[in-house]
Order: C-alpha cells, then structure tokens, then sequence
C-alpha cells in the first residue's frame, strides 16, 4: 500500500472510533433545534423501522436540543412557538441532510427521510 492509502486508511478507522465513542451509530438519524436561545417550538414526529416497528411523538421544548432516533423512515412537523427570533432545524440520517430555518410565531417545517 502507497503512503496515501496508510493516511486514508487512518483517516476513516479515526471516524469510526470517534464516533464509536460519542455514541453516535453512523445508521442513526439526529434532529439538531437551534437558532435563538430559548426559541419554543413543538415538533410531531413518526418513526417506522426494521420490521415495521412503529413509534410516535411529540417534542416539544426549546431551542438548543438534539434528539436521536435509530435508523429507519421518519416524518416530522416541526411549528415555532413565539414570535420574534429564528428556528433552525436539521436532521441528518440515511446519508441526507436536511435543514431549514423559520421565523415568527406559527411557522411550519416538514421533514421527511425515506
């Protein structure tokens, strides 16, 4: 093996024991709420998995908060609570990423990982 593929090499095992070690499965899917301190928001969410295991909820808390849910197809709806200041959210999983970001009391955001 060249000196390249050595480094590379390093490079991914790295990664995966960083993220053995912060518990975070590379599979799993992370929804990320921030923007302004303390922005409330109220997030509906669905979650369908291996085996048609079926879960549902509702979060609803402000922002800075990250949840994490195991790997499979997800759905949410995420509604901003007060007006004045931004709501950002993003959920990766699945190898996608996806954010978007609100302002004002009453803003809608749909997510969808299939």
């Amino acid at each position: 093996m060249g000196r390249f593929t050595h480094r590379f090499s390093g490079c991914v095992l790295g990664l995966g024991l960083f993220l053995a070690a912060t518990g975070i499965a590379v599979a799993d899917i992370v929804v990320r709420f921030s923007g302004t301190q303390g922005i409330p928001f109220t997030a509906q969410w669905e979650w369908t998995g291996p085996g048609q295991e079926h879960r549902s909820g509702t979060w609803a808390g402000r922002a800075p908060r990250v949840e994490r849910l195991p790997d499979g197809r997800f759905s949410m709806t995420v509604i901003q609570q007060a007006s004045g200041g931004r709501l950002e959210v993003l959920v990766t999983g699945r190898g996608n990423r996806s954010s978007s970001s609100s302002s004002g009391a009453g803003a809608t955001m749909l997510f969808s990982l299939q």
